[in-house]
């Protein structure tokens, strides 16, 4: 993807976010976690409310773990692998290194300089004698043809034409294209992978979000908006990319609409006797935003970065889908979802004033001087 990113898009930055909120390393390249033996397919949920440097802290500790236990059993440990069927079977792995979730991002930082550093020794290297190439000849004529004949050794070459045996003399690596007529065609492309800057922001899945966990997203974005030049990408990743995911991109969305100071086009309303509740007009959700300024304008702006970041989860339609199922899970996971919903409309009022500042004030700060709207959150129900 990184490599994708860079050769396809121009990418020359990716600000990579994990929300993953339980610990992981990579053995063997594969990312590996604690489960509680009798909820394989569930992940902790003694971590709800950890951060980012406990984690970190945690991540340090299972990697000593890990390579303690292997040592005093022939380098091996047991690890279940989840199958199609979210069945898990259990496999002896030999264990040949062991990363935590930093240093594998620190791992895919060296592996982008070291292949840069490669491509750009290699663009100005030698080129061994007979090669067939394509040398610039003029304006005019633009490329022809050609063999090496001699490497002067300071960076420039000689190569005598195809066409009628003339031998071009002096001309450097930038002036020759290794190959035929493709060569030429193909695009110039920096090799090596985007510089990347890792953030970890743990989130606990189907449930709703923390108000530190907006701060995190807000830090991120004034980083990337600070040194974006077109060429930066913002990358969010958790366990099967879904829920936390899809919340940080809206509320990535939700920020960079506010830094360019987003204007709803269109005059929307709400009809209370015949509320449209796949459009989240919950009556919980109606007293807040009557508890707003430009109520309308905020969820506007909140539905429009749901419907874009839609690609795997509808945040808005997916409360009235577990409203519909019915059953007690799905009436818990609902309750959530309206409550995150409620978040990003708070965090959508917020981030509206503040990119006016800069965001001098955070998102927990804000919330702590409207404790009448959080009054309101613990009172919404699924209805």
């Amino acid at each position: 993807m990184l490599q994708d990113l860079k050769d396809a898009h121009g990418i020359d930055k990716c600000f990579c976010a994990q929300l993953r909120e339980d610990p992981v390393v990579y053995i063997n390249g594969e990312p590996c976690s604690v489960r509680n033996p009798d909820a394989l397919n569930d992940p902790v949920d003694a971590l709800y409310s950890i951060d980012a440097m406990e984690l970190e802290a945690m991540e340090a500790r299972l990697k000593r773990d890990v390579l303690s236990y292997a040592g005093i059993h022939r380098g091996q440990v047991e690890i279940y692998y989840q199958q199609p069927n979210m069945d898990n079977e259990l496999n002896q792995v030999n264990v040949q290194e062991v990363f935590t979730m930093r240093e594998t991002f620190d791992w895919l930082v060296a592996q982008g300089k070291a292949s840069e550093a490669a491509a750009i020794a290699a663009a100005n290297g030698p080129i061994p004698v007979e090669t067939g190439v394509m040398v610039f000849y003029n304006e005019v004529e633009g490329f022809k043809p050609g063999k090496i004949c001699q490497d002067h050794g300071d960076g420039t070459f000689d190569v005598v034409l195809d066409d009628n045996g003339e031998i071009v003399e002096k001309k450097t690596r930038r002036e020759i294209k290794i190959g035929g007529e493709e060569a030429v065609q193909a695009p110039e492309t920096s090799k090596g992978l985007p510089d990347l800057a890792y953030y970890r922001i743990p989130i606990t899945d189907e449930t709703p979000p923390e108000e530190k966990d907006f701060d995190d997203v807000v830090t991120m974005m004034r980083d990337f908006a600070a040194t974006n030049t077109g060429r930066s990408v913002l990358v969010f990743s958790c366990t099967i990319g879904r829920g936390r995911t899809t919340m940080a991109m809206v509320c990535a969305s939700i920020l960079w609409y506010a830094m360019k100071g987003w204007q709803n086009p269109e005059i929307t309303f709400i009809d209370r006797e015949s509320p449209n509740l796949a459009r989240g007009e919950w009556k919980g959700v109606i007293d807040l935003l009557a508890m707003l300024d430009d109520g309308m304008d905020v969820k506007s702006l909140v539905d429009k970065c749901i419907d874009e970041c839609a690609h795997i989860q509808n945040l808005r339609e997916a409360i009235a889908e577990c409203k519909k199922n019915g059953d007690a899970a799905s009436l818990k996971r609902g309750q959530n979802y309206l409550e995150r919903y409620c978040y990003l409309i708070l965090f959508a009022a917020y981030a509206r004033g503040a990119a006016q500042t800069g965001f001098s004030q955070t998102f927990s700060n804000w919330m702590s001087t409207h404790w009448t709207l959080k009054r309101l959150l613990k009172r919404i129900v699924l209805e």
